[in-house]
């Protein structure tokens, strides 16, 4: 598979150099850098929020400054970084789960997520779909996704 223009393109080993290429529409492939590129774009978003895509996972990195007013840590910019697991379940749902928080370089510990009722590895699609039902539609148009590192690519169901 050979990206061109925001597309798949599946090259066949008999294909010859002047045969016109199949093109999957339905697939989708975004770079790190595009991504990141799409939060950076007229948006200050891109200065606080940053996307690292690892093999079966995203990491992401939200720069958050402190108020000079707050005391020890005034004026200071913390990193709060989340590794995100994002996969297709066989039988049509998806997954994502938090791996880990990192706040400053310090890991959060699971017992103190739990007590503003977050938990490591709980699907957060669940809890989404009883906030927004919408998004279980959104959720079958999607048929697979494969995150690797630096790529995500993404097939849209029929």
């Amino acid at each position: 598979i050979l990206r061109e223009r925001g597309q798949a393109r599946v090259i066949e080993g008999n294909e010859s150099p002047g045969e016109e290429p199949i093109i999957d529409r339905r697939m989708i492939a975004f770079t790190q850098r595009e991504i990141n590129g799409m939060l950076n774009y007229n948006s200050a978003l891109g200065e606080q929020l940053q996307l690292q895509l690892k093999p079966g996972y995203i990491d992401i990195q939200f720069f958050q400054p402190i108020p000079d007013d707050v005391q020890f840590f005034g004026g200071q910019t913390w990193r709060v970084s989340l590794d995100v697991s994002l996969n297709k379940v066989p039988g049509g749902g998806m997954e994502m789960a938090l791996k880990d928080l990192t706040v400053g370089g310090v890991p959060i510990p699971s017992a103190w997520l739990s007590m503003i009722g977050i938990e490591k590895n709980q699907d957060i699609i669940e809890l989404i779909k009883k906030e927004v039902p919408a998004f279980e539609k959104f959720e079958q148009g999607i048929e697979y996704i494969d995150i690797s590192a630096g790529t995500m690519q993404i097939k849209l169901a029929e």
